[in-house]
């Protein structure tokens, strides 16, 4: 039989604060913007230019974590039947955190017993580990820190069965996921559905990905015969597959440097990719048609890779990731058209076969696979789909976010046609604090004062906003609206008329203040910020902030000051690097090492940002590609540009 149980478990992982209150303004940094089209078809160039976004608006980062783990309990689900027991985290974007095979024995996915967090994610915290679902943009989710909605199933069969799933902010969007586990049934199935509600298209991107333990042997196979591998040279560049004897890219464990492989699936089969150890044993993921694309990614063993991979998994561990996404690469968005859903199925299971064949020549590998992948395709379609979506949804077991809620409301009160599915997952029962303002919005045309705890963008809220009561609150707001629509000058007229209506609003100065500085006006930028800084000294991500425009504007004493002297914080190290950083412009190199001599550690520390190593070689005064920076410096991946 199938058993669903709702539970907490312990995990170790680092404390957290509250999201960063401060409205970003542009995105984190990611990897693959700027992408060089050249030589690509029409389809994926189109793709790759369209749906990209300024910024993570009208989310907020989740930036305030240390380094040290503690334990902390953690809501999760579990499914089980006598062959596989799945869990999944209801406090941390629905990841399938873990996949046990009760038959071999054996877990199938990589996970740890502490979470540790690293800024991977659109809002800046990520971990490794599971199978997290991407909805949104390009990158890791912004809901992969947040917890979800979950209910309970009901099969026809009388299996039980979990279904997760939010309101995606950035896009609009519902997406749902309904997990099921037969009786007998030997494989996992994800039914996918994501819904435009929306009078107009709207890009979407959907990417799952799967985190697997790295040790030698293991081999990745899937139905491609060339890929694309993009690195950080920003290009994506076609490579046979699975490539010469001397560097098979199937082997991921004895990958050279950090790479994606985007494989191009062969015509005629279903998408699918798996990774088998050396005894001829792993996971397999197949899906119906529509996820069509399946990729590789790898740290691998530059000095950078494996320092990262320590960084995010706290021990010498290593893993690696088979992904499956909408699109034949991560870089790209297509668009879903209004009130279209788009609906998939995904299957996870043990897999078995011959090792003379899967690590023997390719055609012999992926042919070898394919008893196993018909079977699991079978798995695909029994049981129930996603048809009769409000007959089988029964108990809510666990509680997301209010922001569905809002959108039925709000569609209400413009006297807006309903949406079906919003009204039915999201009930008004599950509005809150971060809500309030907003009803107070739709109710009486006014927001409260004060630093505010949410904000909201696109057009409906922006015509909400523009006809609110005039205010300090309500200019602030209108001038975040206007300028996640691209309306610079207009955002900074709104934050002036906040600073005119209310002039010690730190908030509306920090604002003008990020503006000035992605305007290119720098002396501006640092006054500002002091000036917000004045007003409200203990928020660390503000003198964060605040430090970058000093050093920015060559006001590089003053920056050093406000670094020696923040408060204790989780951005300590943060605070220390860019008190070395504007000592070494200053001229002062000795202070810099010394700092770098007691160790220096930087709990948010980007993706891709090699400013650790920079700032070692440029204390050293050392060329680089000429001297051996520290391992606990180097995260250099090649092509990383990096900066304070």
């Amino acid at each position: 039989m199938t058993v669903l149980d709702i539970r907490s478990i312990v995990l170790s992982a680092p404390r957290r604060g509250s999201v960063n209150p401060l409205p970003p303004f542009r995105l984190l940094g990611d990897l693959h913007d700027e992408i060089d089209c050249t030589g690509l078809d029409a389809e994926m160039a189109r793709n790759i230019r369209y749906g990209t976004v300024r910024s993570v608006l009208p989310y907020l980062l989740q930036d305030d974590y240390s380094r040290e783990p503690v334990p902390q309990e953690t809501s999760v689900a579990t499914l089980e039947n006598d062959y596989l027991l799945a869990t999944v985290l209801l406090d941390f974007g629905g990841r399938l955190w873990s996949l046990q095979d009760k038959v071999g024995g054996r877990e199938l996915l990589y996970n740890n017993d502490r979470i540790q967090f690293g800024n991977l994610g659109l809002r800046n915290a990520w971990f490794p580990g599971g199978v997290e679902w991407n909805l949104g943009t390009t990158g890791h989710t912004a809901l992969t820190c947040s917890p979800v909605h979950a209910a309970f199933l009901g099969f026809l069969d009388g299996a039980p069965g979990l279904r997760i799933y939010e309101w995606e902010r950035m896009r609009d969007l519902v997406y749902q996921l309904d997990f099921r586990l037969g009786p007998r049934s030997r494989h996992l199935v994800v039914d996918i559905k994501v819904t435009n509600p929306n009078a107009h298209a709207v890009p979407v991107y959907w990417w799952s990905n799967i985190a697997l333990a790295s040790s030698p042997g293991i081999r990745v196979v899937v139905p491609s015969q060339t890929a694309f591998e993009f690195t950080y040279a920003q290009r994506l560049h076609r490579v046979p597959v699975p490539g010469s004897a001397a560097a098979d890219l199937t082997y991921p464990h004895a990958a050279r440097r950090t790479a994606d492989y985007f494989f191009e699936l062969d015509p005629g089969r279903l998408p699918w990719i798996a990774a088998v150890d050396p005894a001829g044993v792993g996971l397999l993921q197949v899906s119906t048609r529509r996820l069509r694309g399946r990729k590789l990614f790898t740290w691998g063993n530059s000095p950078g890779g494996r320092r990262w991979q320590e960084f995010l998994t706290g021990s010498t561990q290593s893993y690696f990731e088979i992904q499956a996404g909408l699109t034949r690469t991560q870089l790209e968005h297509v668009p879903l058209g209004p009130g279209d859903s788009w609906s998939w199925s995904e299957v996870y299971g043990p897999v078995s076969v011959p090792v003379e064949a899967v690590h023997g020549e390719w055609v012999d590998a992926v042919e070898c696979m394919e008893p196993a992948v018909a079977e699991a395709a079978v798995e695909s379609v029994l049981g129930e789909r996603s048809g009769a979506d409000d007959a089988r949804q029964g108990e809510r077991l666990h509680s997301g976010s209010g922001w569905g809620a809002l959108e039925s409301l709000r569609r209400e009160v413009a006297r807006e046609q309903p949406s079906p599915v919003i009204d039915r997952l999201f009930p008004r029962s599950s509005l809150g604090e971060d809500q309030e303002p907003w009803i107070a919005l739709l109710e009486t045309g006014t927001l409260p004062p004060g630093t505010p705890r949410s904000y909201v963008v696109g057009t409906p809220w922006s015509g909400l906003l523009e006809r609110a009561v005039d205010s300090a609150a309500s200019m602030l707001h209108r001038g975040v609206v206007r300028w996640s629509a691209g309306r610079r000058a207009a955002a900074v007229e709104a934050w002036e008329a906040a600073c005119a209506l209310e002039p010690d609003s730190w908030l509306a100065l920090r604002n003008l203040a990020a503006a000035s500085g992605l305007m290119g006006e720098p002396g501006r930028s640092a006054e500002q910020y002091l000036r917000a800084l004045d007003l409200m000294p203990d928020v660390p991500q503000l003198r964060v902030e605040a430090i970058q425009a000093l050093i920015a504007a060559d006001r590089l004493a003053e920056a050093i000051a406000l670094a020696q002297t923040a408060p204790a914080s989780s951005f300590a190290g943060r605070f220390r690097f860019l008190q070395a950083w504007a000592a070494v412009l200053h001229g002062d190199v000795r202070l810099a090492e010394s700092i770098l001599d007691r160790g220096l550690e930087i709990a948010d520390l980007r993706e891709g940002e090699v400013s650790l190593s920079d700032l070692w070689l440029t204390v050293h005064r050392a060329p680089p590609g000429q001297a051996d920076v520290p391992f606990i410096y180097d995260f250099r991946l090649h092509g990383a540009t990096a900066g304070p």
